[in-house]
């Protein structure tokens, strides 16, 4: 008694999203084991709805990549040493925030800009032994945008609503982008008879926040 129901809140819209995009590769054989390359690519990630709001749908997530590297196995396959360097530019990147019933959404960001290095280095000594050496430096930022959060001093009560706010991003690093990520393997492999085989191995891992 004394409660009206009413019905529930609709929502209902649509959107399409098409793209073309390019790559081109450019490599030039040095000598037999050396090779250089230097790269262009477009990416496109298709925008969508979100399923938590009744809003419109969030946009196309784009980017231009550059790489430029060398690819190079020396001393008869003894040592192989590959390095290589690149740099993102996003434009409406999708990001995920959270929202304050729980749960998240998906905004675009207004751009990002990455840029790295990455080194893998392997050593065959002597046969069934391997040593294996990988690096990677990311520099991932937002160069531009705003997003809204759930305001850090709110205290979630049952039935309240936590109003968001709009913060700037220029300079925030990207979330899930370690600064640096190093690894290290060893491996050794023999026959000790027609049917027995040993193999020993042993990895080290570091990755930054």
């Amino acid at each position: 008694a004394g409660f009206v129901i009413a019905a529930p809140p609709t929502f209902r819209s649509k959107a399409s999203f098409d793209n073309f995009s390019v790559r081109a590769v450019v490599d030039y054989k040095v000598i037999r084991d050396v090779l250089l390359y230097v790269s262009y690519s477009q990416g496109f990630k298709s925008g969508g709805f979100n399923a938590f709001g009744l809003s419109p749908a969030f946009e196309p997530e784009t980017i231009d990549a550059y790489e430029v590297g060398i690819k190079t196995e020396l001393f008869d396959r003894v040592l192989r040493f590959n390095l290589d360097g690149f740099t993102y530019g996003y434009d409406n990147l999708q990001v995920r925030v959270p929202v304050p019933t729980g749960g998240v959404n998906i905004q675009n960001a207004a751009s990002a800009k990455v840029k790295g290095i990455e080194l893998e280095a392997a050593l065959v000594p002597a046969r069934g032994l391997r040593f294996g050496l990988t690096g990677a430096y990311l520099d991932a930022k937002f160069s531009d945008g705003t997003l809204t959060q759930v305001p850090l001093a709110a205290r979630f009560r049952l039935g309240a609503t936590v109003p968001l706010e709009t913060v700037s991003i220029d300079g925030n690093r990207l979330s899930r982008a370690p600064e640096w990520q190093v690894a290290a393997t060893a491996d050794y492999e023999t026959q000790l008879g027609s049917d027995l085989k040993l193999a020993l191995g042993a990895n080290w891992r570091y990755q930054s926040n």
